[in-house]
């Protein structure tokens, strides 16, 4: 998973931030780098 695969629709939102062995922190995945980072960075699902 990750961000960018959200952002383009791929993914739901649920499960995208992943819990670490550290007690409060959590990892958002970039995920791969798409076609149109540009576009993604300025997508609806973004301002969410």
């Amino acid at each position: 998973g990750g961000l960018s695969l959200y952002l383009s629709g791929s993914r739901p939102r649920n499960g995208l931030i992943l819990p670490m062995a550290i007690p409060q922190m959590f990892l958002l995945p970039a995920g791969p780098v798409p076609p149109n980072p540009a576009e993604l960075l300025s997508s609806a699902r973004m301002k969410e």
